[in-house]
């Protein structure tokens, strides 16, 4: 065994020689890597680390003497830890306290070294999802693990953001040895109006933000005090239950219902997922009524739970467990409140408030089998990961949020005195146009698969269509009366409800969606500052992709050269989320500025230092959340009195309106194509995804407000689809890589409505017809035929139909037509002597 130890002590030394930033990323990546498969032999190592490394042995460099790491290889001596190619939930009691117990080692390690060294070891021996929930809470609150990025938690656990279809095709690329690309599609189908918004609550991006930001702020959390850590769980799923209801706003659906105890879930979910290991997610049906979950909690006590909640809202405080009063009816209370309801280790009273959120996640992740009869794992509820897939977490939080807004209501409205600030004077605000469109992402599915060190590596990935907004900025024209530091805040806030009734400042200020909160020196006068959406501080970039990570740290290690790396923060709604969908018809709202001193601050620095960028709904790390004034300022308490603030100087707010570009691919249901183009709908321009796609054709729609013919645009695109094939071969006619597409529409019909005919079929099926032999006979031609061309072409045939064309043309009925031309020219010829 001696030499076990030799090992132990030079791996632990050359480990140490290697602590900057390349070689920490390196290591956390190579530990996540495959996390179902053993660690492979390409890492030797690492490898070799997981065999000799003896925890016990070096218990000296944990901070807490040893008593963490002594207590973990108890449990794992003693056969009592969970067994490897086993389902993980925190919500699960023994599970979560297993993972806790890892979590524990890893933050008491004094030293890099011995992080890795116990993190090699212990990946070897505990179960998967265990490791890689204490991996991510470790490395997000170590202080000598703060600058490397963890890799996007889509890409290390894939199987819990990905349909079970689609990792079905990859395991058979992985068996065939061929690499591949499919694309998943959102749970449901269009008989379910719920299925409207599932890009939403399906956004890996937002998964992985709500699955963060819970691991920044754990609810079992028993370190330092986390600052206004109960507010910010208040804030974090208001601002997610908003958001979701201005999807649904978009979409021409009523803002989401709340959850109640005694009444069905009205929305079931089949989740098309299934675990690694452990079979499937369950599905819960329509209607279900709720019913007690043996071994967890009772409905009465549900309702228990929030009847003493609301009793301490209305008396206006909480009662601590030893028996005295904590006031909540000022800026405090939501903290107090939040974290009751959670409920966290910072609740006051846990044994008498209970544990509202944590318990309703468990009791309604267990209705499709309640008492264990069919022994069926967790559902999506009780995993962070998936939650926000189910309707029913939405339902949840609108009930949450509810009994958050009975506190803020109590509360009294801002005065005047409260809201204005003397030195500066908004005198206009300007933002840029903005438009929203989907897009396709691709991620990496390989760690969801099996492998080997004599296995082959494949590349599979999933396409997944998500909501981007083109880039924005806005210019605040301010005017002051001396150079001093503000604090600004920008809010969206829908100015209709779903029935089109115009919302009043004291009916829509709770859906108030926070864009940004920073801090800026102006300057005395008359001035402008712009600011980019890029900047905001409640959203961040797309994560480094997990291979791409990989091959940084590599190359970096293999150089010897620094390793720089952006985006290290996981928690932050994503960027490219900050505007809702809209719609063909334009969503409106309220942009607002408002500006107040900047000694609402809490930190000297905000003005120069963002500390991370992401602090509007996840703090900052270690220190005082930024704003000292609370979560939603101004408008999180009541407003009698609109004029209150729109009175004030520093509070500047107007309409601005988007609309939806319609992404002309999948969503459509167009399964051909992978790189596809957009068009946008003030300018006619193609915007291009990639520099090669495949071509559309559609044309100018006669209003904005036309609806997108869905079915009809995938029948035109298989149309377009054959004869590309059939004229290149045909004809040897090289279509250009430009762009062929414009926006189609859904022609009202004969009678006026809004319904959705087909119009004239002929002159549809002629239109098409016309384009295609055009582009042909233009591109035979050595014409690189472009918008600007079908445009003309499409100019000349509105002026011939006297109205816009909009594209009909289901393939089958241009064929139809076209043999039925033929038909009547076959009929007239037999009739025409020779």
């Amino acid at each position: 065994m001696k030499w076990l130890a030799v090992a132990a002590v030079l791996l632990v030394a050359a480990v140490a020689e290697g602590a900057d930033l390349a070689h920490r990323q390196q290591a956390v990546n190579r530990l996540l890597y495959r996390i179902h498969s053993p660690i492979l032999s390409k890492f030797p190592e690492l490898k070799q680390l997981s065999n000799s490394f003896d925890p016990r042995g070096n218990a000296g460099s944990c901070k807490d003497g040893g008593n963490a790491v002594n207590h973990l290889m108890d449990e794992l001596d003693a056969g009592r830890l969970l067994e490897q190619h086993h389902w993980f939930s925190l919500f699960n009691t023994r599970q979560r306290e297993e993972a806790l117990m890892l979590v524990d080692v890893l933050l008491n390690c004094e030293n890099f070294e011995t992080f890795v060294g116990n993190a090699a070891f212990f990946r070897e021996r505990m179960n998967e999802g265990e490791f890689v929930y204490a991996i991510y809470v470790a490395v997000s609150h170590s202080d000598f693990m703060q600058d490397v990025v963890l890799p996007p938690l889509y890409e290390v656990t894939p199987h819990m953001f990905t349909n079970s279809e689609v990792l079905d095709r990859a395991y058979t690329a992985k068996m065939t040895q061929t690499p591949g690309e499919f694309h998943m599609d959102f749970t449901g189908s269009k008989k379910n109006k719920e299925q409207r918004v599932a890009y939403f609550g399906e956004d890996i991006g937002m998964n992985s933000h709500h699955v963060h930001w819970h691991m920044d702020f754990p609810f079992w959390w028993h370190g330092d005090e986390i600052d206004r850590k109960g507010e910010l769980f208040f804030w974090a799923h208001h601002q997610l239950t908003v958001r979701f209801d201005a999807e649904r706003l978009s979409n021409y659906l009523p803002p989401v219902d709340e959850l109640y105890w005694d009444r069905p879930i009205k929305e079931g979910f089949a989740p098309h997922t299934n675990y690694k290991y452990g079979g499937e997610f369950p599905t819960r049906p329509d209607n279900k009524n709720f019913e007690d979950v043996d071994g967890v909690a009772r409905i009465r006590d549900m309702k228990e739970m929030e009847s003493r909640i609301r009793d301490a809202i209305a008396h206006g405080y909480v009662d601590k467990s030893d028996g005295s009063h904590i006031d909540i009816d000022n800026n405090h209370g939501i903290d107090v409140l939040g974290a009751a309801i959670e409920s966290s280790t910072s609740s006051v009273n846990p044994s008498y408030y209970g544990a509202l959120h944590n318990q309703a996640h468990r009791v309604l992740g267990a209705q499709a089998d309640p008492h264990g009869k069919f022994n069926m794992p967790p559902g999506v509820m009780e995993h962070f990961e998936t939650a926000t897939r189910d309707p029913s977490f939405f339902r949840l939080h609108k009930y949450m949020d509810n009994i958050f807004k009975e506190h803020k209501d109590k509360l009294p409205p801002y005065t005047a005195a409260d809201l204005k600030y003397d030195n500066v004077e908004i005198t206009g605000v300007d933002v840029d146009e903005l438009s929203t469109f989907f897009e396709d992402f691709k991620f990496d599915l390989g760690n969801s698969l099996d492998t080997a060190d004599n296995v082959k590596h494949v590349e599979v990935h999933a396409l997944v269509p998500r909501l981007n907004h083109k880039p924005f900025g806005y210019n605040i024209h301010y005017k002051a009366d001396h150079a001093e530091t503000v604090t600004v805040r920008v809010y969206l806030t829908p100015k209709y409800d779903n029935n089109g009734v115009r919302l009043d400042m004291e009916e829509g200020r709770w859906n108030s969606i926070l864009l940004d909160t920073f801090w800026v020196n102006v300057q005395a006068g008359e001035h402008d500052y712009h600011r980019d959406a890029t900047q905001s501080n409640v959203a961040i970039p797309d994560r480094p992709a997990f291979q791409e990570l990989i091959r940084l740290a590599d190359e970096a290690v293999a150089s010897g050269s620094e390793l720089v790396l952006d985006h290290g923060h996981s928690c932050g709604h994503p960027q490219r989320l900050l505007l809702p969908k809209g719609n063909e018809k334009g969503l409106e709202c309220w942009f607002t500025v408002f500006v107040t001193s900047g000694d609402d601050a809490a930190h000297d620095d905000l003005h120069s230092n963002d500390h991370g960028g992401n602090h509007g709904y996840c703090g900052i790390h270690g220190g005082q959340y930024p704003d000292k004034r609370p979560m939603g300022f101004p408008f999180d308490r009541r407003i009698p009195n609109a004029a209150v603030l729109l009175e004030q100087p520093n509070f500047h707010s107007h309409t601005v309106r988007w609309d939806l570009v319609e992404s002309l691919g999948r969503e459509a249901g167009i399964d051909h194509w992978e790189n596809r183009l957009y068009v946008a709908p003030r300018t006619g321009a193609c915007v291009e995804t990639t520099p090669h796609a495949w071509f559309f054709v559609s044309f100018p729609s006669k209003s904005r407000q036309s609806r997108w013919a869905g079915e009809r645009e995938r029948h035109v695109g298989h149309l377009l689809f054959l004869a590309r094939g059939s004229l290149e071969y045909r004809y040897g006619v090289t279509f250009s890589p430009r762009c062929l597409v414009f926006r189609p529409s859904l022609p009202r019909d004969s009678k006026g409505g809004g319904g959705e005919g087909y119009g004239n079929a002929m002159q549809d099926q002629v239109v098409v017809v016309v384009v295609v032999v055009v582009v042909v006979v233009l591109s035979a031609h050595g014409y690189d035929v472009g918008s600007t061309s079908v445009v003309g072409v499409m100019a000349v045939l509105n002026v011939v139909w006297g109205r816009y064309i909009e594209v009909v043309g289901w393939m089958e009925v241009v064929l139809s037509g076209v043999r039925t031309v033929l038909s009547h020219i076959m009929s007239i010829m037999a009739w025409v002597p020779l």
